[in-house]
């Protein structure tokens, strides 16, 4: 089956009746839908939460629209840009909201001709809240078959741009008003429905640059439960799943940018192999596009922010890394990924993401937390929730923002643009009937055609940059998202192209609301549990610096800690907080692998010796210290601070070579450190009995013992004189 054109429907989808130019007819002015609130009902999609009345006013709306569909729903118009040589094809869902059949009902189609010239005037004509001139007829159609009570049917009218009566001159160019009426004989005025078209009388376009961010980030991250994770995992990638909507639908854009987490993709690289097969196909889809990478498990950048520290990272610069998936107590599983695996492919592709893009969580940027993101070199931050603009035009996509930590690009989304696109690649509503929810849908796709060319009308010193941000829980259709990205793409009004474009431009200057100074994180502790849990973790790194691979040691812990502070998490305060003893007990036993094995005290009887010392080393790597004795009195001097490199499971024994200056009992404090001094095991003290004299008179005792007894051997010797037998002469025997 042939591929059909952006933006244009299937010939099966169209009614195969079809209109006729010139014939007479006028409308009144309203459409239902176009007053409703367009996201209200959208799934999946956090919000802010409206007050009582308006939350009152929107099940009411709902119910009535699920109850009583308008009568009319313009839902698509084609081309998106119409020239004076185009042919205009204008798509409607009729209903009839009668309680009687409709036998000979017509459908008619207008144009109002003059430009509705800024946005304002756009949605107060849409909501049927201005008042126009009569619409110019179009042309109009017949239904061949009568429409029964309830039922709806989508029709067609078609039209060359003539039959619009336009100018044909560039300053003509502009949004026009569309209206589409249903009448009967009988019943006479059933409905009617609004639209628009942009006019595009010259080849000459300057269209409105459009940046799409999409964050691809959650579920809910925890270390200590690898497997509730990946079942999380698991349900967010499985092919109706949230995760695998947002990839799907814009995996073929590669004008969108995405915003990953990249523990989220690595930890679905090593899970099932469903989980495997999204990161696969995300990252076939990161190729050739803009890629930011958040901070490992998506932090809540408020939280961070308000205790004053910045997300961990280990020695090397690069984010911490587990060589493993985490085992139940935070610990990294044995060795790292071999290469050519998931993980590994996972973890290359993540090491050339960016890294200068900050996405707070929504609704908290706050100029606190625009100079943490500064701080820490992220120099772009999508600011959702403030810096609107206060003119009349509308305010670039970007805007500059001076921090005590420098300059940030704050880049600040368009509201209204995000409701609509929201609402355009939304799920159908199961509480309306299909063709009506697909209708709703489709409106909301022209509302935002006809928004963006009302910008690209209006007076602006620069090509206009407008950004379309959506949050962290938008679960589109993904042929919806496909449908409409394509459109977008097709339109010539439109230029869809990456953030990092509207990043490198300069913007003109605009009046716009002022950032609060600090905001309320998602993740709701206290600052100072923030801070101690990150101190902790500093802790546990600067330990880890006498192993053969720190990384390794400090991953699972320092993982959990800021696993506690993921965004996804939302307010379950108690899971944050369990997490955070998780990883602190975690520490606790790290810092408790190597120590002093006890023994007992030590007697030194010279001046000159050696103090030896046991060291045990418990952890799964090898570890290389120094060990340093402190005296508590000068009487014993330490020569030198020897090191020591112990296997894992193995105890050593290090002699330490001291000199004793005096006698006395001096109390030694056996400190095991660190390549910069640091002290990485808990203190051992032990008594040594100094009595350096006891050599020097224990050798001058037996010195005068020997004297004494070979003085006396030669006293002996001389008094006892010669014997008779021993000086008697040797004589010859005499012969018998």
């Amino acid at each position: 089956m042939a591929a059909r054109r952006p933006g244009r429907p299937a010939r099966g989808d169209r009614s195969p009746v079809r209109g006729r130019a010139g014939l007479p007819g006028a409308v009144a002015a309203l459409l239902a839908l176009a007053s409703l609130p367009l996201a209200a009902t959208v799934p999946g999609v956090a919000t802010a939460a409206p007050g009582p009345a308006a939350t009152a006013l929107d099940a009411a709306t709902t119910r009535a629209v699920a109850e009583a569909p308008p009568a009319v729903v313009l839902t698509q118009v084609t081309p998106t840009a119409v020239g004076p040589d185009d042919t205009v094809e204008v798509t409607a869902l009729l209903t009839n909201t009668t309680a009687a059949p409709l036998a000979a009902a017509r459908a008619r189609l207008g144009v109002v001709r003059y430009r509705l010239s800024s946005r304002e005037a756009l949605r107060g004509w849409a909501a049927g809240e201005v008042t126009t001139i009569a619409p110019t007829p179009v042309t109009e159609i017949e239904l061949p078959e009568p429409l029964a009570p309830g039922e709806s049917r989508s029709v067609t009218l078609d039209a060359p741009a003539s039959a619009l009566r336009l100018l044909a001159y560039p300053e003509t160019a502009g949004v026009r008003g569309l209206v589409v009426d249903l009448v009967d004989p009988v019943a006479g005025l059933v409905g009617e429905g609004r639209g628009f078209l942009s006019w595009v009388p010259s080849a000459d376009v300057d269209p409105v640059r459009l940046s799409v961010v999409v964050p691809v980030t959650g579920p809910a991250p925890d270390p200590t439960d690898v497997a509730g994770w990946d079942a999380r995992i698991d349900a967010e990638t499985a092919p109706d799943g949230r995760l695998a909507r947002v990839v799907a639908g814009t995996a073929r854009s590669r004008a969108v940018s995405w915003v990953v987490d990249p523990a989220l993709v690595e930890q679905a690289a090593s899970g099932t192999p469903g989980a495997v097969a999204w990161s696969q196909s995300l990252l076939a889809g990161a190729a050739g596009r803009d890629v930011f990478a958040t901070d490992r498990f998506d932090p809540d950048l408020a939280a961070l922010a308000a205790a004053g520290v910045a997300p961990l990272v280990d020695d090397r610069g690069l984010p911490a890394e587990p060589s493993g998936p985490a085992s139940p107590d935070g610990a990294p599983d044995d060795g790292a990924a071999p290469v050519g695996t998931p993980v590994d492919a996972a973890r290359r592709a993540a090491a050339t993401w960016r890294t200068d893009l900050a996405l707070p969580a929504e609704g908290t940027a706050s100029t606190q937390v625009l100079a943490a993101a500064a701080g820490a070199g992220r120099r772009l931050v999508v600011v959702d929730d403030g810096l609107a603009g206060l003119d009349r035009t509308t305010a670039p996509g970007a805007a500059t923002v001076t921090t005590p930590a420098g300059a940030i690009s704050a880049l600040v989304p368009d509201a209204r643009l995000d409701e609509l696109f929201v609402e355009a690649t939304a799920p159908l509503d199961a509480t309306l009937a299909p063709p009506v929810a697909a209708a709703r849908r489709d409106h909301a796709l022209m509302l935002l055609l006809a928004e963006i060319a009302t910008v690209g009308e209006e007076s602006a010193t620069a090509q206009p940059h407008l950004v379309v941000a959506t949050d962290r829980g938008w679960s589109p259709d993904p042929q919806a998202l496909t449908r409409v990205l394509a459109t977008l793409a097709a339109d010539a009004k439109v230029d869809l192209v990456p953030v990092s474009t509207l990043a490198g431009s300069p913007q003109p200057p605009a009046s716009r609301e002022p950032l609060p100074t600090t905001s309320r994180p998602v993740a709701a502790l206290r600052a100072g549990t923030v801070e101690r849990a990150w101190q902790r973790a500093d802790e546990l790194r600067a330990f880890a610096r006498v192993t053969t691979d720190p990384a390794g040691l400090s991953a699972g812990p320092v993982a959990t800690t800021s696993a506690a502070l993921a965004v996804a998490w939302g307010g379950s305060t108690q899971e944050r907080a369990r997490l955070l003893r998780a990883a602190s007990a975690a520490v606790d036993e790290v810092l408790g692998g190597i120590s002093v094995v006890e023994g007992s005290d030590i007697n030194l009887i010279s001046d000159h010796g050696n103090l030896p010392v046991r060291v045990r080393n418990d952890l799964p790597v090898s570890v290389a210290v120094g060990v340093a004795l402190v005296p508590d009195d000068p009487r014993l001097s330490v020569l030198d601070a020897p090191a020591a490199t112990l296997e894992p499971g193995t105890e050593q024994s290090v002699d330490v070579p001291v000199r004793a200056i005096g006698s006395g009992d001096v109390t030694v404090l056996v400190r095991l450190t660190g390549p910069d001094g640091e002290v990485v095991a808990e203190p051992y003290a032990f008594d040594v009995r100094v009595r350096a004299e006891w050599e020097t008179v224990g050798t001058a005792v037996v010195a005068g013992l020997l004297s004494l007894l070979v003085l006396g051997g030669v006293v002996r010797t001389i008094r006892r004189g010669r014997s008779a037998r021993r000086t008697a002469p040797i004589r010859p025997l005499e012969d018998a």
